[in-house]
């Protein structure tokens, strides 16, 4: 698993589970403000991830993501791009993936990554672009022997082709998307899933997309932004999922936080809110327990009566504001220990235990069912397996 950490100052590392954690990822923005966090990482063996995102060169000058450190990186654009307008020409790819390259291995990230965006449709000039952006980048970490490691003793770099992509349209693409990427010369691949609504069968899309890319090329992929129902994807095939202390959503366009939180301080104000701001992680309920006095009381008994022991807090009452991230550190890494350290079998079996379990927890508080998608994987497997014998000779 890579551990997200985003824009906070970091997190303890000696309570990473190392059998399941050996990678942190945070935006390259913040790497000059977290260097001392990155040469611990270092020190203590980890990889790290420092993603350019250059998705944000496509949202509208004057976007709070357009400001602060990115307007500085190399790579930031003075106006707004539209990656579907046109294809881009040689001289703007060689100079940008060069510059994007250049950033991270600056930074010190040992896992690099090519520039992604986000496409309102699949197959056409964005992901082209895409594409040309991914092979110049491989041609130049190729030619500056880059893989070589980071300090004496550090890890060796590799290159993961970055592929954002829809979830709606995930659907129909995984066939042209496992074509288009599996003749680009990197080490894996970096599947960001962008406002994933969380049904079966973009879950199902996922899963096939990266057990097909592996099949075909050998290479691991890492999958993020695909919602707390991406812990299924490593025991059907998934190398590894990108999960954060402060969630596993992307959306696009990302919201302007400095409004979130002017509404949220008048929502204070008003005293509708008791002022928690990450949503607690219930092992048992597989949920992130929403905010807010209206559920308060929810929080309340399932910690009660499905206690906690990971020592952030009082197991059996919900974390303080405090006490959050730690909290959901601690439980995620439990969660993937318990399902992506087992033989597959095993993990798959461990995984229908935690889902059925989950369901009856639901059913005994009154909340919602258990979302489709968490059944995704396993779908998805079935039906290639079936695939599989349909095709033997015989059959």
């Amino acid at each position: 698993m890579v551990l997200f950490v985003g824009n906070s100052g970091g997190v303890d590392l000696g309570i990473l589970d190392r059998r399941v954690t050996n990678t942190i990822a945070k935006p390259l923005v913040f790497a000059k403000s977290s260097e001392d966090f990155i040469a611990e990482a270092h020190d203590s063996g980890l990889g790290v991830v420092l993603p350019g995102e250059a998705w944000r060169n496509q949202l509208p000058i004057g976007h709070p993501k357009r400001a602060g450190a990115f307007k500085d990186v190399q790579y930031a654009l003075k106006d707004q791009l539209d990656i579907s307008a046109a294809p881009l020409s040689p001289d703007f790819v060689a100079e940008f993936s060069g510059h994007y390259l250049e950033e991270q291995l600056t930074a010190r990230a040992t896992l690099t990554t090519t520039p992604g965006h986000v496409h309102d449709i699949e197959g056409g000039v964005g992901r082209e672009n895409d594409l040309a952006l991914a092979e110049a980048m491989s041609k130049d970490f190729l030619s500056r022997r880059a893989h070589h490691p980071v300090g004496e003793g550090g890890l060796s770099r590799t290159l993961f082709a970055s592929i954002f992509v829809h979830g709606r349209l995930l659907i129909d693409a995984v066939p042209s998307l496992i074509d288009a990427y599996a003749s680009i010369r990197v080490g894996g691949y970096w599947v960001v899933v962008v406002n994933c609504s969380g049904t079966r069968q973009e879950l199902a899309a996922v899963s096939d997309l990266v057990v097909g890319l592996e099949a075909r090329t050998g290479r691991p992929s890492v999958v993020s932004g695909a919602g707390p129902a991406q812990l299924t994807l490593p025991p059907y095939g998934a190398a590894a999922t990108c999960t954060g202390v402060n969630g596993v959503g992307f959306s696009y366009p990302p919201p302007d936080w400095a409004e979130v939180k002017r509404k949220r301080a008048q929502t204070k104000g008003n005293k509708k809110d008791p002022g928690i701001a990450v949503p607690p992680w219930h092992r048992e309920a597989l949920a992130n327990l929403p905010l807010g006095l209206k559920w308060a009381e929810r929080r309340a008994e399932l910690f009660r009566r499905w206690p906690c022991d990971c020592g952030a807090h009082e197991r059996d009452q919900p974390p303080a504001p405090s006490e959050v991230r730690t909290h959901n550190l601690i439980c995620g890494q439990r969660d993937a220990a318990g399902i992506f350290l087992p033989a597959a079998d095993a993990g798959r079996a461990e995984l229908a235990r935690r889902i059925n379990e989950a369901s009856a927890v639901r059913a005994a508080t009154g909340m919602t069912r258990l979302g489709a998608s968490w059944r995704g994987a396993a779908f998805a497997h079935r039906r290639r397996v079936d695939d599989e014998r349909i095709d033997q000779p015989g059959s």
